[in-house]
C-alpha cells in the first residue's frame, strides 16, 4: 500500500491574521514581513483596541481620523478595516 499523500503547504494568503482576529480561528500569517503588512498589523491592533474599549463601530472612523500618532499607511488601512466592519 502506498500511504504517501501529495500535501502542499497552505497558500500564504489562506491563513491571514485578519480572519483569526474576528472568527477565533487559529493560524499563521506566512507572508513575508513587509511595510504593508506591518501597517496592516498595526491597523488591526488599533481596531481591536477600539473594540475592546467599547467604542461603537460608528465612532471608529472619527477616532482613527483624529489620531495624530498614526502614520498615513496605518491610518488608511485602519479606515479601510473600519469601513468594512461597520457595513
Amino acid at each position: 500500500m502506498n500511504f504517501s499523500r501529495n500535501l502542499s503547504p497552505p497558500s500564504q494568503y489562506e491563513l491571514i491574521d485578519r480572519e483569526t482576529a474576528f472568527f477565533s480561528r487559529k493560524g499563521w500569517d506566512t507572508r513575508p514581513w513587509t511595510p504593508e503588512l506591518r501597517a496592516e498589523r498595526e491597523a488591526l491592533s488599533l481596531i481591536h483596541f477600539l473594540r475592546d474599549q467599547g467604542q461603537p463601530q460608528s465612532e471608529w472612523l472619527n477616532a482613527i481620523s483624529s489620531d495624530q500618532t498614526l502614520s498615513e499607511p496605518v491610518r488608511q488601512r485602519a479606515l479601510q478595516f473600519a469601513r468594512e466592519w461597520t457595513k
